[in-house]
């Protein structure tokens, strides 16, 4: 008789080790859930705080000149078929004002197999899905401005804002209509009055697709910037 009620009252332990156990696991489970969730709110509240510096005129310069302390980022963030993208960022002849423009090589042989190419400039530099802490807040700007002219003329790109993605991703992204550019200096202005610019990684994008430059081509652009 004791022998029988010793293993039952082993039995009832041993039961009651796996419920203590899966319950410290549970618990353990939902602090690491909200936790991670509450630092994630965090996270978003740090980066809605953090304005953009926008200029006495009202710009926030992607790319003003060559060097120039006014440029935010580098275009680190080459996309699709890379192998077929080059860049100078200090070309000399033509820029639309200041001393430098950028020139941008497309040859469209489609290295990577993708049928298109880009660039983003992103914040931190070469990463895509970049951290968040850094992003801008450029909800004051209400429109991009973009100079650009093509080597020959009939160069067709897209210009993207935001768009980075992740668990916390840019907060909007816009891609325009397909720019056609022009042997002159023509500029392209994006309305941006819709868009939620609280918090954008991908300052700034162009794409160019091989359907509609089968051949290649060469584009320039300069004076990019964000205005209020």
């Amino acid at each position: 008789m004791k022998i029988k009620t010793r293993h039952i009252m082993r039995k009832h332990i041993l039961i009651f080790k796996i419920i203590f156990v899966l319950m410290v696991l549970m618990v353990g489970n939902c602090f690491s859930a909200d936790h991670g969730n509450a630092d994630k709110e965090a996270m978003k509240e740090k980066l809605v705080g953090g304005k953009a510096s926008f200029t006495e005129d009202g710009f926030f310069y992607v790319y003003d000149d060559g060097g120039s302390r006014l440029n935010h980022e580098v275009p680190s963030g080459w996309m699709g078929d890379y192998g077929d993208i080059a860049l100078d960022l200090n070309w000399e002849e033509n820029p639309q004002s200041g001393t430098t423009c950028m020139k941008w090589t497309y040859t469209a042989e489609g290295k990577q197999g993708e049928g298109w190419g880009g660039a983003y400039w992103q914040t931190p530099q070469g990463y895509y899905i970049p951290d968040r802490e850094v992003r801008f807040d450029l909800s004051k700007a209400k429109r991009l401005i973009v100079w650009a002219r093509g080597e020959k003329g009939n160069e067709k790109i897209l210009i993207k804002v935001g768009g980075l993605g992740g668990e916390l991703s840019d907060s909007d992204t816009k891609t325009s209509e397909v720019l056609i550019l022009s042997k002159d200096w023509q500029e392209f202005i994006i309305d941006l009055s819709d868009m939620d610019l609280s918090y954008i990684g991908g300052i700034f994008c162009w794409i160019a697709e091989k359907q509609s430059n089968p051949d290649g081509c060469i584009f320039y652009l300069d004076n990019v910037r964000y205005e209020k």
